[in-house]
């Protein structure tokens, strides 16, 4: 699934929003403070989505640390350090 199916759109604010509801709210106190717990709800629930789709994504264990000689090489150039310096 790409990236982009965890943005938050704007129509989705729309539907949720405080602002999109009428401007006297109407309902029993919990059906009140869902409309306002409505969009913080939607900002948690994308944002547990798209942590998850991370996770599912990044390698377990050393595997991401794997580089070759050339690699190590490379890094240690750029920083200025030596192979010891960069080692876990």
């Amino acid at each position: 699934m790409a990236l982009d199916t965890y943005k938050i759109t704007s129509g989705e604010v729309a539907l949720v929003h405080v602002e999109a509801q009428d401007t006297v709210l109407k309902g029993t106190p919990l059906q009140n403070k869902q409309v306002f717990d409505a969009y913080p709800d939607l900002i948690v629930t994308k944002f547990n989505n798209l942590c998850d789709y991370v996770g599912t994504q990044t390698p377990s264990g050393d595997a991401g640390l794997t580089y070759t000689a050339t690699e190590i090489s490379n890094i240690c150039a750029a920083l200025g350090c030596t192979e010891a310096s960069i080692t876990l």
